[in-house]
C-alpha cells in the first residue's frame, strides 16, 4: 500500500458495494488515523467498526451504506466527509482497490462465479 489518496470514487464503491454478493468485508485505511476501519455489509444491514484495538472495536449498524456514509461515526469519521483521506480499501482481505491489477481479478473472480456480469469502472 502506498501513502497515496485512493483513485476509486465513493459512487464507484456504492456501485462496487451495491454488486457484491454474500457478506464481503472492506478494510479502509485512511490518512489521517492510525487504526484501520472495516465496513461488513450483511443482507439487511451494514457495519462500520475499528480493526485490531483492544479496547473496543466501536461496532455500529446502519440500514443502508448511504446511511452509513451520511453518518458521524467512531473517531468521528463521516465518509461522505472524509473520503478524500482514504488510502486504500482491501476486499476481503485480498482485493486493493488501489490496484488496478486486483480489480481486474476481483472482476474476474466475480464473474466466474456467476455474482456480476458488468464492472464499468473496471
Amino acid at each position: 500500500m502506498t501513502n497515496d489518496i485512493l483513485d476509486f470514487t465513493s459512487e464507484q464503491f456504492k456501485e462496487l458495494y451495491n454488486k457484491l454478493e454474500g457478506e464481503p468485508e472492506f478494510k479502509i485505511y485512511f490518512s489521517n488515523h492510525s487504526n484501520v476501519y472495516m465496513i461488513i455489509k450483511y443482507s439487511a444491514k451494514v457495519s462500520f467498526q475499528r480493526c485490531g484495538v483492544s479496547n473496543g472495536s466501536g461496532e455500529f449498524y446502519f440500514d443502508s451504506l448511504n446511511s452509513l456514509f451520511a453518518a458521524n461515526t467512531i473517531d468521528n469519521i463521516c465518509l461522505e466527509k472524509d473520503w478524500g483521506s482514504i488510502m486504500d480499501i482491501i476486499v476481503d482481505d485480498w482485493y486493493h482497490l488501489s490496484d488496478k491489477n486486483d480489480l481486474n481479478k476481483l472482476y474476474n473472480n466475480q464473474n466466474e462465479n456467476g455474482m456480476i456480469s458488468t464492472f464499468p469502472f473496471r
